[in-house]
């Protein structure tokens, strides 16, 4: 299995097999702990040590959340090191984390604070390295921190800035130097007032695809998704084929809301973008999309939506519901979608579903027929009863698909919108047996 996975890697895209059917296990691991929908990687496994990696923001009586890394060997032992811990209690500050030959990497920050930190923490995490404050290398007023690593070696470091653009640095010795951050994309904060949000997925040419939309408690119909994609070896950008320019010579940023418009929420209504997979022909989406504008308060009912686009021209190719999400549910706590891929965005067909059906939420795997999607596991429910508590953030692990590998994180619980108090556990989901 080991080396059929490594030949994928070869820059030949080969997607990887289905899990057509798996026994499994539950393990509690973190108690008053969350992780965040923009940062990543949040959760890998290694293919070549069986290790897997994952990251989280911990809560302490003080008010301040730890960032913290995690290690799950083979055997079940699940090893924790504490990053950083003066940050307020916050999932936005979780770290991004790559797995390197000689260490892992983490990127992490707070919300819209001005540091942005890096470590290289050695594999068994005895030796968390020295953490290095690569601010003043053109970042500010940060949120959000997301890696890649590119075929050439080259690491990408992004971050939201000063809630209107995101900006990128990068490393060619594996994350002991950085360069002089870049602007990648901006918007006029004029007409469009609303926060930017980013994500991401790299193919296994090197090919980074983003998804950037504007935040859902904005003004209506303002949420619109634009694709821009990164060549990260040659450094070319483009937006449906068309260059951009060149992201390591004389870039500057681009305003996104001069770019192509994938995606609008139907009028009146809202969604939030929740993850991306992309091949060599298309780039998928997986939306929330809501009746009503999100204004914190509750949603009022919603739907889980499959989007396939094509790379070259930018347009729909098709837009699949994929199940009804459920109603009622409170924006940050609507349960969530993701794909099930590798680590270059080799989806296998399957998703994982957190979604909330008269009073019960639900944790699921579902998988693409061809056709339409269909529930093939259960992996946990819940009865929300007067607790109010909830099943969200299914996160897979990257290349989850393997054998051996844990499946997915999710949470169980919920936590107060001034995050001064959470009742939120991180559960792993892993997979003793696979076909």
């Amino acid at each position: 299995m080991i080396n059929l996975f490594m030949q994928s890697l070869g820059r030949v895209t080969v997607t990887p097999p289905p899990i057509t059917s798996f026994t499994y296990t539950f393990q509690s691991v973190l108690a008053d702990n969350s992780y965040s929908w923009w940062c990543k990687p949040l959760a890998t496994y290694d293919p070549v040590t069986g290790d897997s990696y994952f990251t989280s923001i911990g809560s302490e009586s003080t008010g301040k959340g730890p960032h913290m890394l995690h290690r799950l060997q083979p055997n079940g032992t699940i090893t924790s090191a504490q990053l950083h811990g003066t940050e307020g209690r916050d999932e936005h500050n979780t770290a991004g984390l790559l797995i390197l030959d000689d260490a892992v990497l983490v990127a992490y920050t707070g919300h819209n604070i001005d540091n942005m930190w890096v470590r290289r923490v050695s594999k068994d995490l005895s030796d968390i390295g020295a953490e290095q404050d690569i601010n003043a290398n053109g970042f500010d007023n940060n949120s959000y921190a997301q890696l890649y690593r590119s075929p050439s070696g080259r690491i990408l470091l992004f971050t939201r800035k000063n809630l209107y653009r995101w900006a990128v640095a990068w490393s060619d010795d594996n994350g002991v130097t950085w360069s002089s951050a870049v602007d990648f994309l901006a918007k006029n904060t004029t007409t469009i007032p609303d926060k930017l949000y980013m994500t991401g997925q790299m193919d296994a040419s090197g090919m980074i695809r983003f998804a950037v939309y504007h935040h859902p408690t904005g003004a209506l119909d303002l949420n619109e998704i634009y694709l821009v994609e990164i060549d990260s070896v040659t450094g070319t950008v483009t937006d449906a084929g068309t260059s951009l320019g060149n992201l390591y010579s004389g870039w500057t940023a681009k305003t996104v809301h001069t770019r192509t418009v994938v995606l609008r929420p139907y009028t009146g209504g809202s969604f939030r973008l929740l993850d991306i997979t992309t091949d060599s022909t298309y780039t998928y989406l997986l939306v929330a999309d809501f009746v009503n504008a999100e204004s914190g308060s509750d949603y009022v009912s919603g739907n889980y939506r499959h989007i396939k686009v094509n790379r070259s021209t930018n347009a729909v190719v098709s837009d699949t519901i994929i199940c009804p999400h459920g109603t009622d549910v409170y924006s940050s706590y609507f349960g969530g979608v993701y794909y099930v891929q590798s680590d270059k965005g080799e989806w296998n067909n399957q998703i994982t579903v957190a979604r909330e059906e008269s009073g019960t939420w639900y944790v699921e795997f579902w998988r693409w027929s061809g056709t339409a999607f269909e529930k093939t596991h259960t992996l946990d429910t819940l009865q929300t009863g007067a607790t109010g508590l909830s099943l969200t953030r299914p996160q897979p692990f990257l290349n989850g698909h393997l054998a051996n590998a844990p499946l997915c994180m999710y949470q169980k619980g919920d936590y107060d919108e001034g995050y001064t108090s959470w009742d939120n556990e991180i559960i792993l989901v892993t997979r003793q047996t696979a076909t």
